[in-house]
């Protein structure tokens, strides 16, 4: 019941709408318990006394005018309060999707993109009906079915005890299932987090996919899934078959016990026609309740499952935010140094980075290679702070980068990944992403810095074309390029390319390279590459092996040592001599 505490301040914002809307619901409660009593009126005249055309015109009048009320308010009080619901719905979804953008990449790498989808959907779904639907039917069962049953006392209560002997057992066998019911509720909301995820890896991977013939399988896989489910969910359907078909066929017999002992009351004189049918009216008010309490117990269970599953994720911290009070001061913004840089994913696990220096300390361009896996992307999330490195070895301007506020450093130092993402949306937006209130001259100026310029001028709609889902409408080189422009359209003070060209042949490279020493001047460039043929150019350069720094000087200096360096640059020499046929 504890995670009930993440809905208190929606309820706050919400309390007037909310409690206007409880009272318009128990006044049309306590206006349903009238017309009973209406009716009661009416029997009792045309039994005793006898009554004349005008006084039943007046009982009808009465009672028609009670339902026109009822109807009114009940659409008043429906709107206030599914209303609400439904912008605590979106309050709740909110918060979700802004607490999954602040946690760290490391969280995704555990957690199920299709189990946060269904958190994200069907979960709050549940919410929303135990808010609205679920509270309704809980405060009206409660209210009504309480005074109906002070009514019907009112009128008689040897009659009303008899009446009520089904309740105690619904309720102790709800009691008895309901521990099995959130059991099971959880395990159907497990497995649509299953199949949500099914879906979204098959889509994404549809190239795969068809290229290995792999529908059937993928078929099949979610066939199972959608088996469990629907195996899950008839579990379910029998436990609230049993609750609802019970609560029915108790008032019944409740129902058939008061015909038999009322009809014989009302013919020995111990009670009037009128109180009889009056009586029977409330009966059936109460019948209500009764019957929807497995319904209302279900709704309730399911969102108390569902909001446990979003509080989990909510409860989630990043391992990487703000400390409170940063205020940094710089002594030299441009200058990004590495002090003895030990990094390792996990405890006990072996180090990544082993006392890596480095120092990048004036507008200058940088490389820093090294062979596949010897931690060199590590270090570029490592430098932007998409992973946190121990205390006292990454500085930002003489100041420890963990005393900088994120959003300022990432506006500082920025990082175009290796796998380039783009939205599904038209090319300028994903270029506007960076700045968008940039002109659309600026816009064609670092296209052209990345040499995509004249392509997408060839494209009939030129910078609205919509590049589709992850931009698949684009070659892997065109994608590169795309991400490559983003990034110098905020022109950052630091910018690390990560193997950013890693798919645009040397021709391009180097052009782009000649363009990015012109376009970034006075700022600092970090290239990232296992590729050294095109960035001979680059004043120092830092080689990794196996996570410790082995070689650093310019292309030059580094020849003439003869090192790793020599052997992996006379080595990729070859290789292009092989491809190009001049050997």
């Amino acid at each position: 019941m504890k995670s009930y505490r993440l809905l208190f301040p929606y309820f706050r914002q919400g309390l007037i709408p909310l409690s206007l809307g409880i009272f318009l619901l128990l006044s049309v409660d306590f206006l349903q318990l009238l017309i009973p009593r209406f009716i009661k009126g009416a029997i009792d005249d045309l039994t005793t006394q006898g009554t004349s055309d005008s006084g039943m015109v007046r009982y009808l009048l009465l009672i028609l005018g009670t339902a026109l009320v009822i109807f009114g308010l009940r659409l008043v009080w429906r709107r206030l309060i599914f209303g609400q619901a439904r912008r605590m719905e979106a309050a709740l979804r909110s918060r979700l999707f802004e607490h999954l953008l602040r946690l760290t990449p490391s969280y995704y790498q555990r957690a199920s993109i299709g189990d946060l989808m269904a958190h994200a959907t069907n979960d709050i779904e549940a919410v929303r009906m135990a808010l609205g639907m679920g509270l309704v039917s809980l405060v009206d069962s409660l209210i009504l079915g309480s005074a109906a049953v002070a009514f019907m006392a009112y009128i008689n209560l040897k009659l009303t005890l008899i009446s009520l002997w089904p309740i105690p057992l619904v309720a102790f066998l709800t009691q008895r299932l309901s521990k099995l019911l959130h059991q099971r509720i959880d395990s159907v909301q497990a497995t649509f987090s299953k199949i949500m995820e099914k879906v979204r890896e098959s889509l994404v991977g549809i190239v795969v996919v068809k290229s290995y013939c792999l529908q059937e399988r993928e078929e099949d896989r979610l066939a199972r899934l959608s088996l469990q489910y629907e195996e899950q969910n008839i579990r379910l359907a029998r436990i609230m078959g049993t609750l609802f078909p019970l609560s029915l066929l108790m008032t019944n017999l409740s129902l058939a016990v008061v015909l038999w002992l009322g009809g014989r009351q009302v013919l020995a004189k111990e009670i009037t026609a009128g109180d009889f049918v009056a009586f029977i009216s409330y009966l059936g008010l109460l019948s209500w309740p009764v019957m929807a309490l497995g319904w209302v117990i279900n709704l309730i269970k399911r969102g108390a499952v569902s909001l446990e599953r979003i509080e989990r994720i909510l409860n989630e911290t990043p391992e990487i935010s703000d400390l409170p009070g940063l205020r940094p001061s710089f002594q030299d913004p441009l200058s990004l140094e590495i002090k003895a840089l030990t990094y390792s994913y996990g405890q006990g696990q072996k180090p990544v980075l082993g006392g890596v220096t480095m120092e990048f300390s004036s507008p200058k361009h940088y490389l820093v290679t090294g062979k596949t896996g010897s931690g060199k992307t590590t270090l570029a999330m490592l430098m932007v702070r998409l992973l946190e490195a121990p205390g006292g070895s990454l500085f930002l301007g003489g100041q420890e980068i963990q005393a900088i506020p994120l959003a300022r450093l990432r506006k500082m130092v920025s990082l175009v990944p290796q796998d380039p993402f783009l939205f599904s949306e038209t090319i300028r937006a994903n270029l506007l992403l960076a700045r968008p209130e940039a002109l659309e001259e600026d816009l064609w100026d670092v296209l052209k810095v990345a040499a995509f310029e004249e392509e997408i001028r060839t494209f009939p709609q030129g910078l609205d074309t919509v590049v589709g889902e992850k931009g698949v409408l684009l070659s892997g080189g065109q994608k590169q390029r795309l991400c490559l422009a983003r990034a110098l359209l905020e022109n950052p003070l630091i910018l690390i390319l990560d193997n950013t060209l890693s798919a645009v042949d040397l021709n391009t490279e180097r052009k782009i390279q000649e363009a990015l020493t012109a376009f970034r001047q006075g700022r600092t460039t970090v290239f990232i590459s296992h590729r050294l043929i095109g960035l001979e150019g680059v004043e120092t350069i830092y080689l990794l092996d196996e996570g410790t720094l082995v070689e650093s000087g310019n292309h030059h200096q580094l020849l003439r040592q003869r090192g790793l360096y020599y052997q992996l640059y006379q080595f990729q020499c070859l290789e292009m001599e092989l491809r190009q046929g001049s050997f």
